[in-house]
């Protein structure tokens, strides 16, 4: 025990009488029915959280008692628990590099500028390693928000969250309601030029609203906010608030709102802007508080109301689960575990404090790995499609922090490290077993593997069933799937102004003649009542022959196939306006559009095609009949596309024609299996197709597709 507890470098730092800065406080939380103690340093923002075993010597930091006077008493008070000599020296060296020690020597000019210079060349290396968030401090908003503070102070109350409740909540059930108008060609709204210059206008102000939310609940506490300033989020200025003075607090429930504020208030701006979206008319204001609803609900949902970052909803987490650190915690502990039990190492103490705790913090630790691998390639290939250089410069440094930097150090310790002492054996084996392992499961084993896309029911000879005129439907004669001879009457229209106005030309006509025959004896007014009369009757075969296609009536022999969309009795329809077909079985066909990338391997590797219709688990064996043998951008029906619930995405830019965004071939496949089921089919309607190839392994896959993927993102 003597030899853990005493130190050799002991007689260095007896004598020392160091206390704490005037501009640091200490405070004590409760972290799973634990105490701990956070030394705040109000000065810089920094909080360090302590034990109680440590507390007792920070306490004890007057500047009149020696460091020794200090460990005799406290290892009186406290016995075997006491602290040895190095841990103490540990203590204060730590304390002493955080610059909150004063009053045990003179004051050296060298080492504070060398703690500056170090002090930079960290921020340098914070910004190499995560160039997407660099910060730069503006102003001290202290003044303004103890100017604005009295104002906001009733948001902040039991009566703030009932009206937050109330707002938020009204406006869920608007948005219910107008979904499909919020919803309704979404893609062309949200990314047309226009639209993105506004929504670059409107995201600023929306943030600073958000941080302040933060700087005035961190009031709310009894803290401080001194610095407000802008952080490059993807080369976007974003503004940010320094709310760390809330790290004091001590009741969770607090931290957990100054965490929270800025997605409450942003949640409580896109209520306020769908309130007044509803009630605005077309326009410029309308827009804007669409663009507000949309960034409130993304950068929510990606970034700050997801603990898998480190933005506002990972402190509320933290803070939920009383585990400060949470992240770096988490991966320290994922580390712990393979040491211990993968590399066998005894002399490695876990960082939780019970099996729960492990779990989230292991957890943790994977799933936010998995999520930041996923948002920065997706952050870098949605970069790239629009700045190809920077893009894959973003993906190459991406890959290289999150895995070749890793992986490097990883390396580094088996070599030279110290850490596995004893182990390095152990540890090359558990390497080289787990790389095999991965490169056999990868590279040699074949795996099932196909591509589903979307079909529609479609005819190759479209015999549409059109209505002759505008009118309310009266009566439907027939039913989906009925057959139908040729010239069968299908449905009535009801359309009154039709028989009105034959009448209103037939009365037009009897006039034009009488007038004709009391002009016998003047030819040149018998001549302009001619060209009358023969205008009249041109009117009035038209009439007739619009008031005759109120009756619609089957174009040809066959079974009857209305559209997907169901017209109901009473429900107005358009002149021309198509409201089904009639089909022959040897007519039907699935067709759909096939991503440009699958093209190669479905000439060449397609083994067989599988059908399924919404809501049912039944397949149907099918066959390819063609494939188009060029690319094209049109598209044989809206139900294809995502705004009709399908997987392509259209162009922004085509205001005309519905026009794909990336170029497809068109499929046709073979429709007999699904009409030989006997369950009904509607023209548009939707169908899964399952491609079938030959199984393989998959890094061959993975590493073609990535590279067909990405190839595909500059194929326009």
């Amino acid at each position: 025990m003597s030899a853990s507890l005493y130190s050799d470098q002991w007689h260095r730092v007896a004598h020392l009488a160091p206390r704490l800065r005037k501009h640091t406080s200490i405070h004590r939380h409760d972290y799973r029915g634990a105490p701990w103690y956070v030394l705040f340093d109000s000065l810089t923002g920094q909080a360090h959280r302590f034990t109680p075993e440590a507390y007792q010597v920070i306490g004890r930091l007057d500047g009149s008692s020696t460091l020794q006077n200090i460990w005799d008493e406290v290892s009186h008070e406290i016995g075997d628990d006491v602290p040895t000599q190095d841990e103490l020296i540990g203590l204060i060296a730590k304390l002493h590099h955080a610059n909150i020690l004063a009053g045990y020597h003179d004051i050296d000019i060298d080492e504070l500028s060398h703690r500056n210079r170090q002090g930079r060349l960290k921020k340098i290396k914070q910004i190499m390693r995560s160039p997407l968030g660099v910060k730069i401090p503006l102003v001290d908003p202290d003044a303004f928000i103890n100017v604005t503070y009295p104002y906001v102070r009733l948001l902040l109350s039991v009566w703030g969250a009932l009206i937050w409740l109330t707002v938020v909540g009204f406006a869920v059930v608007l948005a219910a309601i107008h979904w499909e108008a919020l919803t309704d060609n979404l893609a062309d709204r949200v990314l047309g030029l226009n639209n993105l210059l506004l929504m670059a206008l409107v995201y600023p102000a929306v943030k600073v609203i958000h941080e302040l939310g933060h700087a005035w609940t961190t009031k709310d506490t009894g803290g401080e906010v001194h610095e407000i300033g802008i952080m490059f989020l993807v080369f976007f200025p974003v503004p940010y608030v320094d709310a760390s003075a809330v790290a004091v607090c001590p009741d969770k429930h607090q931290r957990m709102l100054v965490g929270a504020a800025g997605i409450l208030v942003e949640l409580f701006i896109a209520a306020l802007a769908m309130l007044v979206w509803v009630l605005a008319e077309p326009g410029l204001l309308r827009s804007i508080m669409f663009n507000i609803m949309i960034i409130s609900g993304i950068s929510t949902l990606l970034f700050n109301g997801n603990p898998l970052l480190r933005f506002d909803a990972y402190y509320v987490l933290s803070d939920w689960l009383e585990i400060p650190n949470f992240g770096q915690r988490a991966n320290q502990q994922l580390g712990y575990l393979i040491k211990r039990f993968l590399l066998k190492k005894r002399d490695v103490t876990s960082l939780a404090d019970s099996k729960k705790e492990s779990c989230w913090l292991v957890i943790y630790a994977i799933t936010s790995f998995i999520y930041r691998m996923f948002l920065m390639v997706f952050i870098a290939i949605f970069v790239a499609t629009s700045y190809f250089f920077i893009g894959v410069v973003l993906a190459i440094w991406s890959l290289y922090m999150a895995l070749i930097l890793p992986s490097f150090k990883i390396l580094k310790e088996m070599v030279v490290g110290t850490q596995l002492e004893g182990l390095k054996r152990r540890a090359w084996i558990l390497l080289v077993s787990v790389l095999l392992i991965l490169l056999v499961g990868f590279f040699l084993v074949p795996i099932p593997h196909s591509s589903v896309i979307h079909g529609v029911v479609d005819s190759r000879e479209p015999t549409s069933i059109r209505a002759g005129a505008s009118g309310e439907l009266r009566q439907w004669w027939v039913e989906d799937g009925d057959y139908v001879e040729e010239g069968q009457l299908m449905a009535d229209l009801y359309a009154p102004e039709l028989a009105s106005e034959v009448s209103r030309l037939e009365s037009q006509r009897r006039e034009a003649e009488f007038r004709m025959q009391a002009m016998v004896r003047d030819p040149q007014l018998i001549a302009i009542e001619q060209e009358n009369l023969s205008l009249v009757e041109s009117r009035l075969v038209d009439a007739k022959l619009r008031a005759a296609g109120t009756s619609i009536v089957s174009p040809r022999s066959g079974q009857v196939r209305l559209s997907q969309e169901r017209i109901d009795l009473g429900q107005h329809i358009a002149q021309g306006q198509t409201i089904g077909a009639v089909v022959q079985d040897s007519d039907l066909r699935i067709r759909s559009l096939l991503p440009s990338y699958l093209q190669p391997q479905v000439v060449s590797d397609l083994q067989a095609v599988r059908l399924r219709l919404p809501g049912s688990d039944r397949e149907f064996k099918s066959e390819l009949l063609a494939i188009s043998p060029g690319a094209t951008r049109e598209i044989p029906s809206i139900t294809l596309t995502r705004q009709g619930g399908g997987q392509v995405a259209l162009d922004p830019e085509q205001t005309q024609e519905a026009m794909a965004y990336r170029q497809h071939y068109t499929l046709d496949i073979d429709a007999t299996p699904l009409i030989r089921s006997e369950i009904p089919l509607a023209l548009e309607g939707r169908v899964f197709i399952k491609l079938v190839y030959t199984p393989s392994p998959l890094g061959f896959r993975l590493w073609d597709n990535i590279r067909r993927n990405f190839l595909s993102l500059f194929d326009r």
